[in-house]
């Protein structure tokens, strides 16, 4: 009896940390998690662009030779990096285009396009800083701006946070008492 209850409770145990798990893998690798080339070479999103053997190692090989010509580049990128905004952000588009140009050569039209919708997805709202969307979405010059303006405040604060500085205590939430649920 007590075998069958110990076996219970760790088989709860097991299911109930899965999903933390799970979502502690996302993102690993120094940010590959949004990164052309880490989703390019995850194993779920290529089971999703039907990627077959030859072209993952292909995809595999194609990635490193992009990290390798561009290593002083993802060096800029780095969480030890000492360059500028504006040098970070170069570097980032420098290997964005190559990690890109690299993946074309590879995947077929209909996996690479799959692969960037996946890719402005797990990028949020990053994704209005990107040219080719600004264009799409026939952004104004003021509406731009205001995107940017608006992705400042978020970077800053979690600059702060990483700094040891503390948020502000929460306000509380105001009370419900004789609130009815609407549908």
């Amino acid at each position: 009896m007590r075998l069958c209850k110990f076996v219970l409770a760790l088989a709860v145990v097991a299911l109930l940390s899965a999903p933390a798990l799970a979502q502690r893998q996302r993102g690993g690798g120094g940010g590959r998690g949004t990164s052309l080339d880490g989703l390019a070479e995850n194993k779920s999103v290529q089971e999703e662009l039907k990627v077959d053997e030859d072209q993952a190692k292909k995809v595999k090989d194609a990635v490193a030779k992009v990290k390798e010509d561009l290593k002083d580049e993802y060096t800029k990128i780095g969480r030890q990096s000492t360059a500028s905004d504006d040098e970070k952000a170069a570097a980032r588009k420098k290997t964005s285009e190559a990690q890109a140009k690299a993946l074309k050569d590879v995947l077929k039209t209909d996996q690479m396009k799959r692969l960037q919708q996946i890719h402005r997805q797990q990028e949020g709202l990053r994704v209005f800083q990107d040219e080719e969307v600004q264009t799409a979405l026939k952004l104004s010059d003021d509406q731009k701006s205001k995107l940017r303006r608006s992705a400042r405040p978020s970077r800053r604060r979690g600059v702060s946070c990483s700094r040891g500085v503390r948020s502000p205590a929460p306000t509380p939430l105001p009370s419900t008492r004789g609130c009815r649920r609407t549908r």
